[in-house]
């Protein structure tokens, strides 16, 4: 009998033990100067449960053979790739982890959760740059359903012209690609998300359930006649707005402004915004929407770099309550740049985070710390728990850091060292 006692005591332990596990979340992203690709597992309070591994490094050169991309002697997955991970249906023991280049193609891996490895030596290329005649993709914006029945990937197109570069292309839309069954894409079934910002969709993406989608606007004054984007692109943010989603993947009702990114800078039409994500239904009956500011390019830790959280109704999108501040004035990436990511579950937001640098001639201990990738928990009322823990250093780079504080480096914006970061439940 006592045996008996002890034995059903044990299992109970164990069921309790497996009824109180972490849940395990996937974070992929580009690190050291956004050329390799990571894929690491956390868990909901941002202990690393799989360490950051290389998926894809590239070197300027590929050692196995003839370059199979055949753009450019680098390939178009040498340089910085946005990512969108999600579930494989047909295999709950892999994720994909899809790559749309700045040259607007895109590319697919298959990994393996138990190895962290790829199940083909190169990603599977599944659009071409300029498939459609008329289009390229916007890398800036770049996210995919999870565990959802309606799959799909939501992208952004950009006519083709005098910039056909889809890089830092300001005059985007934000649609919808479906996902077949074997994990390709469907290009002909597109849906508008965002009619709202269409021609100046700047970031953004879908939810994880598919059901609401999120569209920064963009304030340019870009001219077709000029074929230097950077020239044109201002970058200013005018406006996020809130989009509700049907079942089927389609706009329903009117969108919501729930966001003005310049509203609160100076002078007020100098806003930017970085990165913009938004978590499934929780509990209250709303969903967290949290996105990043900026008002320069420049490395400056005062510059009105703040990272905010924005609650908006569950189901209609509508904004709730006052926006709350979890980062203020702390130096954060370029704005085309996805630097945010937040749990479906509304429990923690991860970002990326470039402390502002001394000089290591005066402060040695000073010029350690590159961008890194950040976990910040969140209270169930969407405000910050406890201070930010550091996921991944980058201290490796094109630039030192006071170079990147400086210069900044080839004249142009500070070089971020992680970029395009994405998150999956498992």
């Amino acid at each position: 009998m006592r045996r008996n006692t002890i034995l059903f005591l044990f299992a109970a332990l164990l069921v309790g033990g497996t009824l109180l596990a972490s849940d395990l979340y996937w974070v992929g992203f580009n690190g050291t100067g956004g050329t390799t690709k990571y894929l690491m597992a956390i868990d909901e309070n941002g202990n690393i449960v799989k360490p950051p591994t290389k998926i894809l490094l590239i070197d300027g050169k590929f050692t196995t053979g003839p370059n199979p991309f055949g753009e450019t002697v680098e390939g178009p997955l040498a340089a910085l790739t946005a990512m969108a991970l999600t579930d494989k249906p047909s295999n709950p023991g892999q994720l994909c982890m899809y790559l749309l280049t700045v040259q607007g193609s895109v590319f697919r891996y298959d990994i393996s959760k138990t190895t962290l490895k790829p199940t083909t030596k190169l990603p599977i290329e599944l659009i071409k740059r300029a498939t459609l005649s008329t289009k390229s993709f916007d890398f800036r914006s770049f996210t995919a359903t999870q565990h959802a029945s309606n799959r799909f990937l939501a992208m952004s197109p950009t006519p083709m012209g005098p910039d056909s570069d889809a890089f830092d292309n300001p005059r985007a839309k934000l649609f919808s690609y479906p996902l077949n069954a074997n994990d390709t894409i469907n290009l002909t079934g597109g849906n508008r998300l965002s009619p709202r910002t269409d021609g100046h969709h700047k970031a953004g993406g879908i939810s994880s359930d598919g059901l609401m989608a999120i569209s920064s606007a963009e304030n340019s004054n870009y001219d077709d006649a000029d074929i230097s984007s950077f020239a044109k692109d201002n970058d200013f943010a005018d406006k996020i707005y809130s989009q509700v989603i049907s079942a089927t993947g389609s706009p329903v009702g009117t969108p919501s402004v729930i966001a003005d990114a310049g509203g609160n800078k100076s002078p007020s039409n100098s806003g930017q915004v970085s990165g913009v994500d938004v978590s499934n239904p929780l509990s209250g009956g709303v969903r967290f929407v949290v996105f990043a500011t900026r008002s320069l390019d420049t490395p400056d830790s005062s510059n009105g770099d703040d990272l905010v959280l924005q609650k908006i109704n569950a189901t209609t999108g509508v904004k709730v309550g006052s926006p709350i501040k979890l980062l203020t004035d702390d130096e954060l990436i370029l704005t085309m740049m996805q630097g945010v990511a937040v749990d479906p579950d509304g429990r923690f937001v991860l970002f990326t985070r470039r402390p502002v640098l001394t000089d290591p001639n005066t402060d040695p201990s000073g010029d350690v710390a590159r961008d890194s990738l950040f976990f910040q928990k969140l209270n169930a009322d969407g405000t910050a728990n406890g201070n930010p823990k550091e996921l991944f250093d980058a201290d490796d780079g094109p630039c030192t850091g006071k170079e990147d504080e400086s210069a900044p480096c080839n004249g142009q914006g500070a070089i971020p060292q992680i970029t395009m970061i994405d998150l999956l439940k498992d």
